[in-house]
């Protein structure tokens, strides 16, 4: 059976970052925070869910590599028929936004 024909939630997906703003975050943890979000829109998108909120904290990587204490917001929207997930992370004066989208692999 072809992967198309699979149902979506049995397809493998992968997020794509398509755009994203960090105030007062470095590369490093631009990195890490990105790969966070690309996690929770994944897990996000096999559910109904329009929007959810995390604590970079209940995630094991995070602690490990500083980029606990944030807290992410995620939200579901569709543009022009594709959905587009929006992520805002803050921790006190440090934001990052990004935009991504899911494809099936």
């Amino acid at each position: 059976m072809h992967p198309s024909q699979l149902p979506k939630s049995q397809r493998i997906k992968k997020a794509m970052i398509e755009d994203f703003t960090a105030t007062q975050i470095s590369t490093a943890q631009t990195h890490g925070l990105l790969d966070l979000f690309k996690h929770a829109v994944l897990s996000m998108s096999r559910t109904l869910a329009r929007e959810s909120v995390y604590d970079t904290s209940d995630f094991r990587p995070s602690v490990k590599s500083g980029l606990a204490g944030f807290t992410l917001h995620v939200r579901k929207e569709k543009v022009l028929g594709v959905d587009m997930w929006h992520g805002n992370f803050v921790r006190g004066e440090q934001t990052l936004y990004a935009l991504a989208t899911v494809e099936d692999t």
